[in-house]
């Protein structure tokens, strides 16, 4: 019993990676030599031909007018390209010998950086989909039938065979043989059988040393998936394709049979593999609810309906993301229970059309350090030790910035005040207000800039010791917009669930007491009756409204004594 093959032979390959842009050689090396030495003289072009070095590999394969360069190219060649560029306004050379570009060269040199940036961003949006969906295929699904090959699927199979060729490859170089497929992966149905199948490649490898690759098959075994003479690899590689997505995930070397994990897909690899994920037993047999539960995570997803109190906060939100949200943080503020989180999400869902790729959302707590938010080491898949993550801020950042279309990028921070904000925010507290300019992360030293078109929202309980012990540095760099208890949106949330009577009754009480209440409406929020209401209060509310001693704190008393809602028990 094999993974199914039917139709390998007749599936022509799928390429879904968008090409990068092309810059002819020697014109990207001179715009990228601005200072650099130019002297005809002594034939001095150091500069010049590292880049052009550059260039050589970067655009290795891409047809370009006329011959293109080399290693060895010539001085004379450099000379001859030299006053083509300066005819055309890009570049000069000065009287000390040294190229400079033009505020002309300069433009076109960014705008190629900016179509490229806008392309690999395409790409890793196409990427993030493309492994969001890929994890949760199961092995056993109405696509693919019963029919594995040689034999039914076992019934109780729950291999997910594309997390599995990604988490063979990361444990094993990142890379795979189809022949380890063949005679590995392949013949496993289940998910606890998979670690004993990449333990035993990786015995094969290190058995076969240097030579392994010449020849997998003689260190794997003879028990293949499937053996069809010539065709045999065709009918096998289909799955790696797939994997891969087309070239997206992966390349594949035709020549030795490698097939290669993209090094800038594998972070959202390891992010698919870390997502648990349980098939639902109902969509497993009617295809048109297993494709449509397979692409649900990237449908347009909603944060719930406003109503119309929410909608009046919702527009307001949207106008301060307007106007500040390009330069300052906007902080939703307000007690617990007054539904900041729920509206932060709302606004963020307006702004980003419900797009789940274009925002994020973390919570700060005391324990959150700039290493959980913007990068930070962590172990390797393989145990070989530690490598530079990139983390919330840093992901958000790059998805921003590469946009195609420019389009608004919402960073959601809930519990703002819990963390050290100093020591988190590292970066983002002094470039929030200077979008665009160039900075160094301190790990890594990467160059970054935090992109114009994202926008940060975070939320906090004015009232918390952390939130008044904010200095200025902070507050000056936020724009707050105050989320106020709101006895129309108890009533609006209740009317349907408790008596006309009742609910009259706790929205008088809620209109008198609210502003001095440590709780909003929401905490409400699951009340289905009137009996719910009074074990919310006895259960909840209550204990909000004690002293240290666990005594009613006086400044309540009275608000407590005179809630509507409960027995005289």
């Amino acid at each position: 019993m094999s993974w199914s093959t039917a139709n390998h032979e007749v599936i022509p390959g799928q390429e879904f990676l968008l090409p990068a842009g092309t810059m002819h050689p020697y014109l990207w090396a001179f715009l990228q030599s601005d200072g650099e030495t130019f002297k005809e003289s002594v034939d001095d072009y150091a500069g010049l031909r590292k880049n052009l070095a550059i260039a050589i590999e970067r655009f290795h394969g891409r047809s370009v007018r006329g011959k293109a360069p080399t290693d060895e190219v010539k001085a004379s060649r450099l000379r001859t390209w030299k006053p083509l560029f300066e005819r055309a306004g890009l570049l000069m050379v000065n009287s000390r010998g040294v190229l400079e570009v033009s505020p002309f060269g300069h433009a076109v040199r960014d705008l190629f950086d900016d179509v490229t940036n806008r392309i690999a961003g395409a790409n890793e949006h196409l990427a993030q989909w493309a492994t969001t969906v890929l994890s949760r295929y199961p092995l056993l699904n109405p696509l693919e039938g019963p029919n594995g090959g040689n034999g039914l699927y076992p019934s109780d199979s729950d291999l997910l065979p594309f997390q599995a060729i990604w988490q063979a490859a990361r444990q094993l170089g990142d890379r795979l043989h189809w022949e380890e497929l063949n005679r590995g992966l392949m013949l496993i149905h289940h998910q606890r059988d998979l670690q004993g199948v990449i333990d035993s490649i990786s015995e094969a490898r290190r058995a076969g040393g240097e030579s392994y690759f010449d020849d997998p098959k003689k260190w794997l075994g003879s028990t293949v998936a499937v053996e069809d003479g010539n065709q045999t690899r065709r009918r096998v590689t289909p799955w790696l394709s797939r994997a891969s997505f087309g070239g997206l995930l992966a390349e594949d070397d035709e020549i030795s049979g490698l097939w290669t994990l993209r090094e800038d897909r594998i972070s959202l690899i390891d992010d698919a593999l870390r997502e648990p994920i349980c098939v639902p037993v109902e969509v497993r047999s009617d295809r048109a609810s297993f494709v449509k539960w397979l692409s649900s995570p990237i449908s347009r997803k909603r944060s719930g309906m406003p109503n119309e109190v929410d909608s009046e906060l919702i527009r307001a939100g949207k106008e301060a993301c307007r106007k500040f949200g390009h330069s300052t943080i906007i902080c939703l503020s307000g007690m617990p229970g007054t539904g900041k989180s729920r509206l932060a999400r709302m606004i963020a869902d307006e702004l980003t059309e419900s797009d789940p790729y274009r925002s994020m959302e973390i919570q700060f707590h005391e324990g959150t350090s700039y290493e959980d938010f913007v990068e930070g080491f962590v172990p390797k898949p393989d145990g070989t030790g530690f490598q530079l993550t990139h983390k919330t801020l840093r992901t958000i950042c790059r998805r921003a910035s590469s946009d195609p279309q420019n389009r608004n990028y919402v960073l959601l921070i809930e519990e703002f005040t819990r963390a050290n904000t100093h020591a988190v925010l590292g970066e983002l507290l002094t470039y929030i207000e200077h979008r665009g300019r160039r900075f160094r992360y301190s790990l890594s030293q990467n160059e970054d800039s935090i992109p114009a078109n994202l926008i940060v929202i975070a939320t906090l309980n004015p009232r918390d010791r952390s939130a008044t012990q904010l200095d200025s540095a902070i507050r000056r760099r936020m724009h707050y917009l105050d989320i106020a208890p709101s006895t129309a949106a108890l009533v609006s949330m209740l009317e349907a669930r408790v008596l006309p009577e009742t609910l009259s009754r706790l929205s008088r009480w809620y209109e008198r007491w609210s502003t001095s209440l440590p709780f909003g409406h929401g905490i409400f929020a699951n009340a289905k009756d009137e009996e719910d209401l009074e074990d919310i209060w006895k259960g909840t509310c209550l204990r909000l409204l004690e002293d240290t001693f666990g005594e009613i704190d006086s400044i309540y008393a009275q608000a407590a004594e005179e809630f509507p809602c409960q027995s005289n028990s």
